[in-house]
């Protein structure tokens, strides 16, 4: 049972660990006994200043449905307190990674990406325009390398932020517009905040209130958008998310996908020559090494169902549900619904350019025109000398110039050999477990793969 001072509520909830506590507001760490799931739960003390905070995160909250956005599951009262039931987000904060480990210039610059597809979703909401106001190291949550924003205590509609009775931004990354008597608040003010986190996961200090930060042991272009972001006055600061995040993209050391006029969206499909060569492994790996380089990846999977079901079956605690689609690992999975249903997963590229990766299994007749209509294709084959045949042969038959054949369970030599004087593209796969962490050779593979698969769909 979850037990507050005196209070006992939710008896189906026990207490793990507390993660703050004072007489206004404690926020602890619990695990509800029936499900066997953690949860966060926030206590904030009726009549106190955070009663008002409790109302407008409420507001906010029951409105957002975004995989990397805590979900609100349940608001409680009893004569002292309210209760906030949201999900748990297993990680670290940004802080604790500054404060651990230097972060890499690149690695900044993809969670300030991240962090402005979250806030443009919530400037661009349908129930209308919501303002963070509280960016800040201790509410960026970072789990398996991806962005996640939490407590949206200062969070509010734009339209409400006159009503409040409260100003609340921490020193050094509210914008000055948040102390200022009368200022205005806006998307602008969020652009500060993003631009102070960015300066912050640079250097490991706390911007200075007012003052636009000097980065001269950093590129040029990258001290440029921080000092843009930062700007005292509003308007000349980037115009909205959208903006910043083209901005960074810009300046991203490896841009992977442009935009073309033919397509926003680049599809690979991938067939294996046999039962087991790889084709999920490589799928799902592919997407994960994308989503670390800052893009947005969907991995489809296109027939019967087969690892993404077993994935929902065991690993519920780890996945989030939206539009039909989970993200596990870091990287959205569609599973295969059957072919009456349609879950429309396109509807989530038009938000931005979107990786397509459709996982087709064993390659046969059937699939073959819907797999040869994709930008690109990836397909896989045993490197073992008595296997390779049923890859060449497949090889032949596709005769497509947009094929990239990859070749498994293979060594270097042999590899070598069984390709040496053969047309197309082959490319060897090596071995690695760990398809989210495939570990510095595996990398340098995807890396390989990826230029390859540039070339081949035109970017």
């Amino acid at each position: 049972m979850v037990v507050f001072g005196k209070v006992v509520l939710l008896t189906r909830y026990k207490i793990k660990r507390y993660f703050k506590s004072d007489p206004n507001v404690t926020v602890c760490l619990a695990r509800q006994t029936e499900l066997d799931k953690l949860f966060v739960i926030k206590r904030l003390s009726i009549g106190s200043e955070a009663e008002e905070r409790f109302y407008w995160e409420t507001q906010v909250l029951k409105h957002l449905k975004h995989p990397r956005i805590p979900l609100l599951y349940d608001i409680q009262k009893d004569k002292d307190y309210y209760y906030i039931v949201e999900e748990y987000v297993e990680g670290e904060s940004l802080k604790s990674e500054v404060m651990r480990r230097a972060v890499s210039i690149s690695t900044a610059i993809r969670y300030a990406i991240q962090l402005c597809d979250i806030l443009k979703y919530l400037h661009r909401h349908i129930s209308g325009e919501i303002l963070y106001l509280d960016c800040q190291p201790d509410n960026v949550i970072l789990s398996e390398g991806e962005v996640f924003l939490v407590d949206f205590g200062n969070s509010v509609y734009s339209k409400d932020f006159a009503c409040r009775n409260y100003r609340y931004g921490t020193v050094g990354y509210a914008a000055p517009e948040l102390y200022e008597k009368g200022g205005k608040v806006s998307p602008a003010t969020d652009i500060y905040g993003v631009g102070a986190l960015l300066y912050y996961m640079l250097t490991g200090e706390l911007p200075r209130a007012g003052e636009i930060p000097a980065l001269k042991k950093f590129p040029k272009k990258v001290g440029n958008v921080i000092k843009k972001c930062m700007h005292h006055n509003p308007e000349q600061r980037y115009g909205s998310m959208k903006e910043l995040s083209d901005a960074l993209q810009k300046i991203n050391l490896k841009p992977v996908i442009k935009k073309s006029k033919e397509t926003t969206n680049l599809v690979i499909s991938i067939a294996g020559a046999d039962r087991r060569v790889g084709v999920t492994h490589l799928g799902m790996s592919l997407a994960k090494y994308l989503e670390k380089k800052g893009y947005c990846c969907l991995f489809a999977e296109q027939t019967v169902p087969g690892i993404l079901m077993s994935l929902l079956e065991c690993k519920k605690e780890y996945l989030r549900v939206q539009e039909g689609v989970f993200l596990y690992k870091g990287i959205r999975m569609l599973p295969y619904y059957g072919k009456t249903v349609d879950p429309e997963y396109e509807k989530l590229s038009k938000k931005r350019p979107m990786v397509i990766i459709n996982d087709y299994g064993l390659f046969c007749d059937e699939i073959s025109g819907e797999y040869s209509k994709s930008d690109v294709c990836l397909f896989v084959g045993d490197g073992k000398a008595w296997e390779f045949k049923k890859l060449i042969d497949k090889v032949s038959y596709l005769q497509s110039e947009k094929l990239v054949s990859v070749v498994n369970m293979a060594d270097g030599t042999s590899f070598y050999r069984l390709t040496k004087g053969l047309k197309g593209s082959f490319i060897r796969m090596p071995y690695f477990q760990r398809w989210w962490s495939p570990g510095r050779v595996g990398d340098s593979f995807l890396e390989k793969l990826v230029c390859e698969i540039l070339k081949k769909g035109g970017r």
